[in-house]
């Protein structure tokens, strides 16, 4: 009989024991959050529109606006990326740069916008740059273009791997494997 109640009572033990093993197992499953939850969050905490514009002003003049065909805010940051943009950036004496590329990443902080894919712009007055990545930097209210850039204004070509410069294309500075072509046809 004394074999009979051990027998029985590491019985009950292994039914409790797994009982609990069992309960505590599912509970520490579920707490863990699941692949597609964090997925739905992520898409949650990103909102994204078609065709709108975003524009920036300081004390009342406009500085640029920007549109896209599909724009997306991120929730948390407040980072902007656009897609297919179009954007005009507007100087104090009236003028303004058309830029076009593939996507842009407004910083919600800075206001600096990251232009990257076959980056295209044309100045009012006649100044027209191309490059693989462009960045407006806000605070400047410069331009500064990467890869295998090429500027062109009054008659001379400028090209070289990194060019730096005012919205109008009238001060610029190319470094890298710089080029310099004048009206006269002469490379320096």
């Amino acid at each position: 009989m004394k074999r009979q109640t051990i027998l029985m009572g590491v019985a009950f033990v292994l039914i409790i024991g797994s009982g609990l093993y069992y309960f505590l197992k599912e509970e520490s499953m579920a707490s863990h959050p699941q692949p597609a939850q964090d997925a739905a969050k992520q898409q949650q905490a990103a909102l994204s529109f078609e065709g709108n514009k975003i524009t920036e002003e300081e004390n009342g003049r406009l500085i640029w606006e920007l549109t896209a065909e599909t724009i997306e805010v991120d929730s948390v940051t407040q980072n902007v990326t656009l897609h297919k943009l179009n954007g005009t950036f507007y100087s104090a004496a009236g003028t303004t740069m058309t830029i076009t590329s593939e996507t842009g990443n407004l910083d919600s902080k800075t206001k600096d916008v990251v232009l990257t894919g076959s980056v295209h712009g044309t100045a009012s007055d006649g100044g027209d740059f191309t490059a693989a990545q462009a960045t407006w930097q806000d605070e400047t209210k410069l331009f500064h273009g990467t890869g295998g850039v090429r500027a062109v204004k009054g008659g001379t070509i400028l090209t070289g791997d990194v060019l730096d410069g005012d919205m109008m294309l009238n001060k610029m500075k190319v470094s890298g494997h710089a080029h310099i072509v004048n009206k006269g046809g002469q490379i320096e």
